[in-house]
């Protein structure tokens, strides 16, 4: 068992995923990215860590997920402009819930997704080993999320689109949220 949370740097504009042991020992610092790496969740496999970071740019944040002990790359699960954030499972693993902007306006929708969890773990055990680096600009990726839809509260339903074109490659055989 580990328990995780985000540290900031000194002066508060960096902050990274820790990870550590229930009695405080062993720490481990798990990104170091050089951006806002936060709200870490550990999946209920204990394998791996969803988190936030804007790694990619200052006002895009993506969810991505590393290993436990952070020796692989991160994966990228989401790919949308804004924000995509605050990623939490389910507590049996099958499911993430997370917040993102993606829908447009001004407040943020919560939306769903089916987890395929042998897939988010074949990702991260073929994820370049942390350091090895991947070319500029480039993330590992990950289909390992098989639907999803957005649980807004002003009314939408579940449709099926005929292409993918505006969903998150991370995100599969997806929905439309249509008002």
């Amino acid at each position: 068992k580990r328990i995780t949370w985000r540290r900031f740097n000194e002066p508060g504009v960096i902050a990274d995923v820790w990870t550590m042991n229930p009695d405080g020992t062993d720490e481990r610092q798990i990104t170091d990215y050089g951006s806002m790496s936060w709200a870490p969740y550990i999946h209920p496999s204990g394998q791996y860590i969803l988190f936030a970071s804007n790694k990619l740019g200052f006002e895009n944040f993506e969810v991505f997920m590393v290993d436990i002990n952070g020796a692989r790359e991160p994966v990228r699960i989401t790919y949308a402009d804004g924000f995509d954030g605050l990623p939490v499972p389910s507590p049996d693993g099958r499911r993430i819930a997370w917040t993102t902007s993606r829908a447009g306006g001004r407040e943020g929708q919560i939306f769903l997704a089916d987890w395929n969890d042998a897939a988010a773990v074949n990702a991260l055990n073929t994820a370049p080993l942390r350091g090895a680096g991947l070319p500029a600009g480039q993330t590992a990726g990950l289909p390992a999320a098989t639907s999803w839809h957005s649980c807004a509260n002003w009314g939408c339903r579940w449709s099926q689109p005929s292409t993918l074109s505006s969903v998150s490659p991370g995100l599969t055989n997806g929905g439309s949220c249509e008002s």
